[in-house]
């Protein structure tokens, strides 16, 4: 009786640890079972003049500047090189002259991208958003909020009521230029 009692219990947990797996790969979109688990976090893999990005069963290989080419350690899905900034295995051509990241400020932002800016532009993930002047733009600290010269932007929207905007320049008045690239990389 203890034996198959066992048997049946290891038999339904089994059962349902698979099941567990099949759910959660069909959730992330992963078609390999093995390979669900096997990348835990992003991180960019360099040899020679290549790179490959790897997040969450996403592989990337990109072409770099192995001579300049740095992973950021505070933020994975950042590295930079001589030829601009990579945004998830995506090299943006810019300037990295300035970089600062605003938000999220660690990897647990899910679908939303990464603000940052340069000393010309202000980006969400590898787009450049033009109405945000990048000279004046800082974050306001206690939330997730930018101010510029011409306003505050809320989920990267201006926010065009005044009352609204007065009220949070004088409620929120400490600011964050964000983390320099200087903070996210071993050099």
């Amino acid at each position: 009786i203890m034996n198959k009692t066992t048997s049946l219990k290891t038999y339904l947990i089994l059962l349902s640890l698979f099941g567990c797996i099949i759910i959660s790969a069909q959730q992330y979109g992963t078609d390999n079972i093995l390979n669900f688990y096997t990348i835990e976090n992003p991180q960019y893999i360099s040899y020679g003049q290549k790179a490959i990005y790897q997040d969450f069963g996403k592989r990337i290989e990109i072409d770099i500047d192995s001579a300049s080419f740095e992973p950021s350690i505070y933020n994975p899905v950042f590295a930079f090189d001589k030829n601009g900034v990579y945004y998830r295995g995506k090299l943006v051509d810019c300037d990295t002259t300035g970089f600062r990241l605003f938000y999220p400020r660690h990897n647990s932002w899910g679908n939303k991208p990464h603000v940052w800016k340069n000393r010309k532009n202000v980006y969400a993930g590898d787009s450049v958003l033009r109405d945000i002047d990048a000279a004046t733009c800082v974050m306001l600290v206690s939330q997730n909020i930018l101010r510029d010269k011409n306003g505050h932007y809320e989920n990267l929207i201006k926010i065009e009521d005044k009352k609204r905007d007065k009220e949070l320049l004088r409620k929120d008045p400490q600011t964050m230029d964000g983390i320099p690239r200087a903070h996210m990389t071993l050099n």
